[in-house]
């Protein structure tokens, strides 16, 4: 591979684990929105 190729791996790679954390970001906020609605109806 060349190193192009090995950029464009890194590149894809990189936003790959920016998409985790952003998945993981938004489970969080909504396992925190469904405890407030939780508390708030009992």
């Amino acid at each position: 591979m060349g190193k192009r190729g090995r950029e464009t791996v890194g590149m894809a790679l990189s936003i790959l684990e920016h998409q985790v954390e952003h998945e993981e970001d938004l489970q969080s906020l909504r396992e925190d929105l469904d405890l407030m609605v939780e508390r708030r109806t009992t």
